[in-house]
């Protein structure tokens, strides 16, 4: 695990624009009320916690690739796009800022990805053996954590 990592951090300097987007959670149906979450969603979107990232990332941007940290090899292509930000329930802004974690909104327009299925519910102890964490790329990307793997 500790590889993947230094592999991630090495291949945010080749590609100082692009963000690995970091996924941890999955914010359950249930939960949005109490986190101020908007419950009127697109079909085949889903709120997600997210880590901290080196970049900003606006909204619209688009990924082509989902990948898990635990099997980054069998990375499934996907297409998602940020939809929602959310970092201050106070505070409106129409980007993930950089260092910052958040709530996000993605719209998966083909259909959400399976590997979903694998994300923690948000703020809950994760099971080692049943969760992972995920990540969203581009495949120029990806061809290069795999070439490092």
């Amino acid at each position: 695990m500790r590889k993947i990592y230094q592999i991630l951090k090495d291949v945010e300097s080749l590609f100082p624009d692009i963000a690995v987007f970091d996924i941890p959670d999955i914010i359950m149906e249930e939960d949005l009320d109490s986190l101020d979450l908007n419950k009127e969603i697109f079909e085949n979107s889903v709120y997600l916690g997210t880590g901290r990232h080196h970049i900003d990332i606006p909204i619209g941007t688009a990924y082509n690739v989902i990948f898990s940290r635990e099997d980054p090899l069998n990375y499934i292509e996907t297409n998602a796009i940020l939809k929602y930000v959310n970092v201050n329930p106070t505070v409106e802004t129409d980007f993930l800022p950089a260092g910052y974690s958040g709530l996000c909104l993605m719209h998966f327009p083909s259909g959400k990805p399976e590997l979903l299925d694998k994300l923690g519910p948000f703020n809950n102890v994760k099971d080692r053996d049943k969760h992972d964490v995920l990540y969203l790329t581009n495949q120029e990307v990806m061809d290069e954590i795999i070439a490092r793997l």
